[in-house]
């Protein structure tokens, strides 16, 4: 095998590069933080549609714990969609509710590139009080 071409150029193999992990803390174009802003979304997405598919399992039994906390009060639906409706806003209700850490989750892989090591450092502290907030605010509505 010749190194020489046929017209008479010298063809030399180029030097392989090692593979660099992404770096996450470096200055990106504006086209690369919209295509992960992109991705983000998407994967937030997915998970909510997930976990609404998950609680429209369990609708029936959803539904069953939502309407004995009406009490004595008589639950009607007045159009023939309606109840049909109602069930596909609870189970999105639920399936974003249960899907609210994912999303976190997301936001915060977005925004930690571009904050400074205090702040990062404040933002992660606080992440578990949000969630214990979080859960108090829904057991507060439930009770």
């Amino acid at each position: 095998m010749s190194a020489i071409s046929a017209r008479g150029r010298l063809k030399l193999p180029l030097p392989s590069r090692p593979k660099k992990s992404p770096n996450l803390d470096v200055s990106q174009p504006i086209v690369k933080h919209l295509e992960e802003l992109r991705d983000r979304l998407v994967k937030s997405a997915l998970g909510v549609a997930l976990t609404t598919a998950l609680a429209f399992l369990f609708i029936d039994r959803i539904m069953g714990t939502l309407i004995n906390l009406a009490g004595p009060y008589t639950i009607q639906a007045i159009d023939p969609t309606e109840t049909f409706g109602t069930y596909l806003k609870v189970a999105f209700s639920v399936g974003l509710g249960l899907s609210t850490p994912l999303i976190v989750y997301q936001i915060m892989r977005f925004l930690a590139p571009g904050l400074k090591p205090n702040e990062k450092r404040l933002l992660f502290f606080s992440l578990p009080f949000i969630g214990i907030a979080f859960v108090a605010g829904a057991a507060f509505c439930y009770y």
